[in-house]
């Protein structure tokens, strides 16, 4: 009876998402290379690799678009201006805690980088690095699963925010992960890994 129960489990487990899956042809609508993504490192090559743009309807956000198991479930949008609150918004039906941004799967490095911040993941895949972000300081059971089944066996480097609350999202992830990972220690006065 367990082993039906957990296969039960494991087999319901992607059902998760299977309602809020979209047709990929909808990244279409942001393929749009922002000035903003230059402003913060990001070149016009990573940016169209990583599907990473805006919609022209709403140019006061990036969007970074989420893939889980390989499928296409939405954008989570990023406000580029500090005076629009939320910073933040995902896809309809994308619980925050469930989810992460990996921008560019066919990366091989030695190293799969953990961020906060989708721009911080976005700018190691830009100098070459696989790294996934998990959207914010808080870190799911979910998340780690996820970053570890992501490594695919490369080494894990946590590199979150150079704050306390990154601190904190760096201490979670260690107590909730199987895998041995190593941490990423900032020069002083740089905030995260997008100011490299």
């Amino acid at each position: 009876r367990l082993l039906d129960l957990i296969r039960e489990s494991i087999e319901a487990e992607p059902a998760k998402f299977v309602s809020h899956e979209r047709n990929v042809e909808e990244l279409k609508q942001y393929d749009n290379y922002h000035p903003y993504l230059e402003l913060r490192g990001i070149s016009k090559a990573t940016a169209q690799r990583c599907r990473v743009g805006y919609d022209k309807h709403w140019p006061q956000a990036i969007t970074f678009p989420i893939f889980i198991r390989g499928k296409y479930y939405g954008v989570v949008k990023r406000n580029i201006s500090s005076e629009i609150q939320p910073k933040y918004r995902n896809a309809s039906g994308l619980p925050r805690n469930e989810i992460a941004y990996i921008p560019d799967f066919s990366i091989n490095s030695k190293f799969f980088f953990i961020t906060e911040g989708p721009f911080d993941a976005l700018k190691l895949a830009e100098f070459g690095y696989a790294a996934m972000a998990v959207l914010g300081s808080y870190v799911s059971q979910e998340q780690v699963d996820l970053a570890v089944n992501s490594a695919l066996g490369r080494t894990i480097v946590l590199a979150f925010d150079n704050d306390e609350p990154g601190h904190k999202a760096t201490e979670a992830f260690l107590n909730k992960s199987i895998w041995p990972c190593y941490i990423a220690t900032l020069p002083a006065g740089v905030k995260d890994v997008g100011e490299i």
